[in-house]
């Protein structure tokens, strides 16, 4: 799954990073300015950001205070970790649910240079967020068989 994200990630880079050339080549070259590029890149962006949260989801990545965790001992890392995990999913599910819902109230609203429908660009919530929450469950499935490195003594 992770490497499907990455390169669906750094794609939508690079096809990013090719439409604002297409704007600034438009509006400093040619003397004029295309409605769609700024925007499209937006949405692209918006993507990107929630796709790459969870690649970093997934090699642990994210901001974490390890100062407390350090003097644990392997019990105490377990428990920490699937508090930690417990806490996570039930954000996520929130984000999965109410994302869902917004989703679903933007559904008619069209974006104002593509006419794009806007629940193509809110879906990034739901979608981004479910995929954390499976791997939230998985590490908690790995927790729970003994399968995290470094958490139980072989």
């Amino acid at each position: 799954m992770k490497r499907i994200i990455d390169w669906i990630c750094s794609f939508v880079l690079v096809v990013i990073v090719f439409v604002m050339f297409l704007q600034v080549l438009s509006r400093y070259v040619m003397q004029f300015s295309i409605a769609w590029p700024g925007e499209l890149s937006r949405y692209l962006f918006i993507w990107v950001v929630l796709l790459g949260s969870v690649t970093a989801l997934i090699d642990n990545e994210h901001f974490e205070i390890d100062a407390v965790y350090n003097r644990l001992g392997n019990r105490g890392k377990i428990l920490n970790r699937i508090f930690i995990d417990l806490v996570v999913a039930s954000v996520l599910i929130v984000l999965v649910y109410y994302g869902w819902l917004l989703t679903g109230k933007v559904a008619r609203q069209q974006s104002p240079a593509l006419r794009l429908p806007m629940r193509y660009i809110y879906m990034a919530i739901p979608i981004s967020s479910g995929l954390m929450l499976i791997h939230v469950l998985i590490d908690l499935f790995k927790i729970a068989k003994n399968r995290i490195p470094g958490t139980m003594k072989k």
